[in-house]
Formats: structure tokens, C-alpha cells, sequence
């Protein structure tokens, strides 16, 4: 579960720690389900591998890197199926994807728990 406060972000979580699972994210994918967001785990807090693509992912996406700290350090709503290259502003351990629409009431500096 993912919560911004006492606020439910998403209730099923899958977790993507492998470089094989990192590759595969959403791709070739039906779009996730109300409620369900894929986290992203790094090793370590960096703009580089936390940098992703919607190749071959089929349904807008939010989008939101966090710090090793679980703060937010960049959103993007609404990112759009086969978009080749998005970089997150600052370095960041954590990316998670979400449904389009469901990083609204999130912002910049919000910590997340999960």
C-alpha cells in the first residue's frame, strides 16, 4: 500500500527490483487497475537509472520519482504511451508508476510511506 498521509495512493503494489523487472515495467501490458501502482527500487539515488521510456506500454501513465528519504522530487502526469526518454528533475531512488489521474493531489516535497 502507498499512502500520502492518511491518504491511500494505491492498495496493490507490484515491486520491480531486478534489472530484468526494472526492463520489463509496463510493457506490452494491460494498463494498471484502479488502485495499483509498480514501484521501482534502485540501489542507489541517481537521475541516470531512474530515467525511464513507455516503449511499448500502451496507456498514459503517472509518473513519480522519490528520494531515498520517500520524498517526492518530480512528478509527470500523463505521460503518453511510447514517449522515448523521460528524466526525472532531481536524482531519485524510487520511481513509481501510476493510472493517469492518480498523482493529482500529489505534489512536489510530499513524503510517501510503503
Amino acid at each position: 500500500m502507498i499512502k500520502n498521509g492518511d491518504k491511500v495512493v494505491a492498495r496493490k503494489v507490484r515491486w520491480c527490483t531486478t534489472p530484468w523487472q526494472r526492463f520489463l515495467g509496463q510493457r506490452c501490458k494491460k494498463n494498471l487497475r484502479e488502485g495499483e501502482a509498480t514501484i521501482f527500487l534502485g540501489k542507489k539515488e541517481t537521475k541516470l537509472n531512474m530515467t525511464v521510456d513507455m516503449l511499448f506500454v500502451f496507456a498514459p501513465l503517472d509518473i513519480i520519482w522519490l528520494d531515498s528519504k520517500k520524498k517526492i522530487v518530480d512528478i509527470k502526469k500523463g505521460v503518453l504511451p511510447f514517449t522515448p526518454w523521460i528524466v526525472p528533475k532531481k536524482k531519485a531512488k524510487y520511481m513509481i508508476e501510476l493510472r493517469k489521474g492518480k498523482a493529482e493531489s500529489l505534489k512536489e516535497e510530499d513524503t510517501l510511506s510503503f
